[in-house]
This record gives structure tokens, C-alpha cells and sequence, in this order.
């Protein structure tokens, strides 16, 4: 079966990934609000990342469940979340069986695409449909 992720980087062995894949439907949308959060817990983020990080796949989410909806007529197809492991914060790449990033670039997506790009520290969007975010870890002082 093909990857629904496209090309990715090859993986580096000392990074961890966390592979997901979902049915692009609305009601698996909190298994991966619950799934961010629990991974980015785990990596000591703030609780405002863990929130921005739960929006932001949240809309990518939404946006597919809604394309497969229109698009397909059969079965809506599945949603992968490939989670990387940085020393510095989360990699997250996302592919599905629609083409998010066609319609997160088209004109009307403005507000989308605005989200995203306020919410993560680097949003990417590749040919092959594929997004590429990359959440930091903030520093925090010592006390």
C-alpha cells in the first residue's frame, strides 16, 4: 500500500517518530487532539503549545474531513500524522488521501494557511501534498 506521506526526509536514526493513520472522519478528530497532547506532555512543552499544537493539526484534520466529503463519493480514505522526535521540539508531517495542501494554497484558504503559520514555528507545504510543521520547545528558566 502506498504511503499516504509522501517522500519524507530519510529518517534519522537518533530521532523517535510516532506514526498515526486515521479514517477521515470527524469523530477520530479527538484521537489526535489526544495523541498531540499526549506526545507533546511527554516533551516538556508549555501548555500553550500543547493547545497550539492541538489546533493546528485540529485544522488540517477538519480541512481534510471536509475535502474527503466532497470529494470522494466512496469511502473518505485515511489521514497520516508521522510525529519526529527533535532535540529542539515536534516534527509533524502530515499526508491524506485528499490534497490538503492544494486547497490550504488556493486563494480562499488565506485564513487556513494564517492559523497554521501563527500557530507552529514553520509550516511547509510540499508538491506531493504533504504538510511539514515544526513546533520549538520555548526555554524556560531555571528556578
Amino acid at each position: 500500500m502506498p504511503t499516504l506521506l509522501g517522500r519524507f526526509m530519510t529518517p534519522d536514526p537518533t530521532q523517535d517518530m510516532i506514526e498515526l493513520r486515521l479514517p477521515l472522519k470527524l469523530e477520530y478528530l479527538n484521537v489526535i487532539r489526544a495523541t498531540v497532547g499526549v506526545i507533546a506532555g511527554t516533551l516538556d512543552f508549555t501548555y500553550d503549545e500543547v493547545m497550539q499544537l492541538r489546533v493546528a493539526l485540529s485544522e488540517i484534520f477538519e480541512l481534510a474531513t471536509h475535502l474527503a466529503e466532497h470529494e470522494s463519493a466512496d469511502e473518505p480514505g485515511d489521514i497520516s500524522f508521522r510525529f519526529e522526535i527533535r532535540p529542539d521540539g515536534l516534527g509533524v508531517r502530515v499526508g491524506a488521501a485528499v490534497n490538503v495542501v492544494r486547497d490550504l494554497v488556493a486563494q480562499d484558504q488565506d485564513e487556513g494557511r494564517a492559523l497554521l503559520d501563527s500557530l507552529m514555528d514553520s509550516v511547509e507545504f510540499d508538491t506531493d501534498g504533504t504538510v511539514h510543521m515544526v513546533k520549538y520547545r520555548s526555554v524556560r528558566e531555571s528556578t
